[in-house]
């Protein structure tokens, strides 16, 4: 599900009567220590209570597809999405902002 620098949370999940039952829950607090003119270690300590949550909800179980109808749903809703223009290439607008950069870069020079 996600690792950082500072922690690792991974689970597993498997159908089980329509629901999406969660199992195998780890999550794991990355404490790093660094000694005066040493070198860096990183201690890995496991946090279980996470776990016990997570395994107490219960949602329905999802297809490939549910998921990406939900993304298109909300992206099609969405009026900041990126808009394809049909009159227009790609390249015409990273031309015309590319412009507008070497042009701002030039004003903040000249003043």
């Amino acid at each position: 599900m996600g690792e950082t620098d500072a922690y690792r949370f991974t689970a597993k999940a498997a159908k089980n009567n329509g629901q999406l039952q969660v199992m195998d829950v780890e999550y794991v607090l990355k404490y790093r220590k660094r000694p005066v003119g040493g070198s860096e270690t990183v201690e890995e300590k496991p946090y279980s209570i996470m776990g016990n949550v997570v395994r107490q909800q219960k949602k329905p179980y999802f297809t490939e597809d549910d998921v990406f109808t939900y993304v298109l749903r909300k992206a099609k809703a969405d009026k900041n999405f990126v808009k394809a223009s049909p009159n227009a290439f790609a390249s015409r607008f990273s031309a015309f902002r590319n412009i507008s950069i070497f042009i701002a870069q030039k004003m903040r020079t000249n003043i």
